[in-house]
């Protein structure tokens, strides 16, 4: 009985976090624009879905939060593997002052000036968009050549307190990662 009961709680504790992976909120790239404008190609999107109850919690909490993303640029080739061209990663992080009431968002994009709002709303608005972000310059296309442009975003913790990173399933609940969203386009 007593090995019956071990072998359950062993059991528990390895396949929790994996449906608690499942039951998470999924996440995802939306109005995606890459436009080219003078000697640059930029890029504009949203990630939806991205904002799960408990995170919002945490966030109100005072937890650093933030949220990474990684913008890819490949020349596509027939019947081979796409060539990589650029690798841009960067990071949009939220902090509550409880004291102020006032969220402060920095997107590392943008310079790292800090964004300082009052309402949350407005807050998980800014953190989930990515507007006028120059990705790479034009002059790595070639005209008439094909390319594939890569864009996907993860959520890190980053002050999580001690007493909650042995709580492995609670922070499963909290984790998200979108799929790679990928826009192919010709450049003219």
């Amino acid at each position: 009985m007593k090995t019956r009961f071990t072998i359950f709680i062993v059991s528990l504790l390895i396949l929790l976090p994996f449906g608690a992976k499942s039951l998470a909120q999924k996440a995802y790239i939306t109005n995606v624009i890459v436009t080219p404008y003078r000697s640059y190609v930029y890029v504009y999107f949203n990630i939806e879905g991205c904002f799960t109850p408990d995170m919002e919690e945490a966030v109100k909490s005072g937890i650093s939060t933030a949220f990474t993303f990684h913008v890819n640029l490949k020349k596509h080739r027939v019947g081979w593997f796409d060539s990589t061209i650029e690798n841009n990663t960067f990071r949009h992080i939220i902090k509550y002052d409880s004291l102020l009431e006032r969220y402060t968002i920095i997107k590392e994009e943008e310079g790292k000036k800090p964004i300082v709002v009052k309402d949350f709303e407005e807050a998980k608005l800014i953190m989930a968009r990515v507007r006028n972000y120059p990705i790479f310059p034009i002059k790595t296309l070639n005209k008439g050549e094909t390319y594939r442009l890569e864009i996907k975003g993860e959520l890190d913790k980053i002050d999580i307190p001690k007493s909650l990173r042995y709580v492995l399933f609670i922070i499963s609940l909290w984790d998200f990662e979108t799929e790679w969203y990928v826009k192919e386009f010709k450049y003219e």
